[in-house]
């Protein structure tokens, strides 16, 4: 009895698993049409695709996170670089655009300060 349970659980489970990894299997195909695209919004637009089938991607959100950091979008690319690394904690590209995307932050605030202290000043 038992084990008519655990392989009715497997039949009913098997149609999800295999639907999650078509999904991720078309999204992989968004992230190669971004990678190849000579069109910035256009590979942001296939990378939201990607990432709307298959949102457990971690390529998809680190390249996501490398298009918003161009577009000085600081706060959303970190947050897709630490998605990426979420899911994949050895995905060293992704510490690489968080390092990057960190450093752009830190300097933003410090142009801030600057900006307010001088202000100030006056």
């Amino acid at each position: 009895m038992q084990l008519l349970k655990i392989l009715f659980i497997i039949i009913l489970i098997q149609p999800i698993m295999l639907k999650a990894e078509l999904a991720c299997d078309e999204a992989e195909e968004y992230l190669i049409e971004a990678y190849y695209s000579n069109n910035h919004n256009q590979a942001k637009a296939f990378l939201e695709k990607a990432l709307m089938l298959c949102p457990e991607y971690p390529e998809a959100h680190n390249n996501f996170g490398v298009l918003l950091e161009k577009d000085k979008q600081y706060n959303q690319a970190l947050y897709h670089y630490q998605q990426a690394l979420k899911i994949k904690p050895d995905y060293i590209q992704a510490w690489l655009g968080l390092g990057s995307n960190s450093n752009c932050l830190q300097l933003i605030t410090i142009k801030k300060l600057k900006l307010r202290y001088n202000h100030k000043k006056n």
